[in-house]
């Protein structure tokens, strides 16, 4: 009699006809010889058909379960397996997950009218697939983060809600239970609202890019573009009163709000240099749904549900936002921030707080000190010698301090001129503490290894006259630092 294991090889690679060519027990036989369980069992243990990576994962399913089927029963599939398909068609695309990397051809083939019986085996193995990889998928991600790049410090999260996905394959609601699993965050919400109606969009005929225009269009502009501008608005989100070719004061504020959000000075025109603002309308409906589904993936690396308090720092948008019902500071409910720059990212990454500094001292990091500082040093010195030199060390409040911090080296002892970058120093540069320190009054521990904390700046004018605050070197600058120290 023949072993079940090429069955499994040839159907899983395409092979559809391999489910009658092969004959597989009968079941009378199979429960003659052992029972559903054991086929699981030896499936999951040692066959043929489980990748390395899911073997561990189907062992710790159907091992809670004593290797009881779950989509299949006496050779047919269960009531459980078609809530299963309608539970795939709807969760998935709402999560922003793709179909076809879960649903086959072959799987949907296993729900036929003329299903074979010899193929219960086959079916429960793919059914289990689709189960346990949308649930981890939905609840930790599918990407490992530190595969992307190497400012994204977030670490994959192991997937332990199994007592779920059992309370789920009893009968607990699957779609439910797969809801439940995915973030629960408000950005997460937003985001799946903002995909259900893209994809509405882009089934009634979507959009295409709109590309910059030669001239400045504003209050009283008439152009066929602005209909089209107003279009895109509309489709998302914006309430547009009247879709014409006419600039109005509402397609302004429109606009304005688009380019706060993107980082872009928020004048209510669309100037032809406004590369911020044209980026955004400069994408299709298509690439907007992959946009928003790999914003969705970043949130499912985070916990499932973030903690009552919580400060939350978004990157992209460059903005804080402070969660604790018990908080009474509207100061720091939200503020501005400033970030870093595209040659020295502020990581993404999770961490806590425990302490503040107040009026802290500013030790040059060595990247600084090596790009920035030791450059504009060696111009002082060819320039005007060490009296430019000291004379700039006395304005910015700047000590040479030795490794340790505690004792002062004269400046004129160090030969700036050949001294190698990226050797180790045996010194730093510190700045004492001051209203135009660098990281001025106040600064937030965090707990990182990369010196990345939340801190006051002596360039303050840029919360209100910058749009892009990318300006930082990697910490994050705070809009209301004393407010922020004094809730903490």
């Amino acid at each position: 009699m023949m072993s079940i294991r090429p069955l499994f090889s040839k159907i899983f690679s395409g092979a559809l006809v391999a489910l009658v060519a092969f004959t597989l027990m009968k079941p009378t036989v199979a429960r003659a010889q052992a029972t559903e369980a054991q086929y699981i069992k030896d499936e999951v243990v040692a066959g043929a058909w489980l990748k390395p990576s899911h073997r561990p994962l189907f062992q710790k399913f159907y091992g809670d379960r004593g290797y009881a089927a779950v989509w299949t029963s006496n050779g047919q599939l269960t009531q459980r397996a078609i809530e299963l398909r309608a539970a795939v068609l709807r969760v998935v695309p709402a999560h922003g997950l793709k179909m076809k990397d879960y649903w086959t051809p072959q799987i949907e083939s296993f729900f036929r009218p003329n299903f074979d019986v010899r193929a219960w085996l086959a079916a429960e193995m793919a059914l289990s697939k689709v189960f346990i990889d949308v649930s981890i998928g939905l609840n930790i991600g599918r990407i490992n983060p530190q595969t992307i790049a190497t400012d994204i410090k977030f670490t994959q999260r192991t997937f332990t809600d199994w007592p779920e996905l059992q309370n789920a394959a009893n009968g607990g609601g699957i779609a439910a239970t797969w809801d439940r699993l995915a973030p629960q965050h408000e950005g997460y919400k937003r985001l799946q609202i903002a995909l259900s109606r893209l994809v509405e969009t882009e089934r009634a005929g979507g959009f295409k890019p709109i590309y910059s225009t030669k001239k400045t269009l504003q209050i009283g502009t008439n152009d066929p573009i602005v209909k089209a501008i107003k279009r895109r608005a509309q489709a998302m989100g914006y309430l547009v009163s009247s879709i014409d070719n006419a600039y109005d004061a509402e397609l302004a504020r429109i606009i304005a709000d688009i380019q706060e959000w993107n980082l872009a000075a928020p004048t209510g025109k669309l100037a032809p240099n406004d590369s911020a603002s044209w980026e955004y309308f400069s994408v299709s409906s298509v690439r907007r749904i992959q946009q928003t589904e790999l914003s969705m993936e970043k949130y499912r690396w985070l916990p499932r549900e973030l903690e009552a308090r919580h400060i939350f720092v978004n990157l992209a948008t460059q903005r804080l936002k402070l969660q604790d019902a018990g908080n009474s500071l509207d100061t720091v409910r939200e503020m501005k921030t400033i970030n870093g720059r595209p040659t020295r990212k502020t990581p993404s990454m999770r961490d806590e707080t425990r302490h503040v500094v107040l009026n802290p001292t500013w030790g040059v990091p060595p990247r600084i000190f090596a790009e920035d500082k030791l450059t504009h040093i060696r111009e002082l010195l060819s320039k005007g010698g060490y009296p430019a030199f000291d004379s700039w060390m006395t304005a910015n409040r700047y000590t040479v301090m030795d490794e340790t911090l505690t004792s002062i080296i004269q400046s004129n002892t160090i030969d700036w001129m050949n001294l190698d970058p990226s050797a180790p120093r045996g010194f730093f540069i510190v700045q004492q503490p001051g209203y135009m320190n660098a990281l001025g009054r106040a600064k937030v521990m965090l707990g990182n290894p990369w010196m990345i904390y939340m801190h006051d700046t002596n360039e303050r004018d840029l919360f209100s006259t910058a749009a892009n605050r990318a300006r930082s070197s990697g910490c994050i600058r705070l809009e209301r630092p004393i407010a922020m120290v004094e809730y903490l």
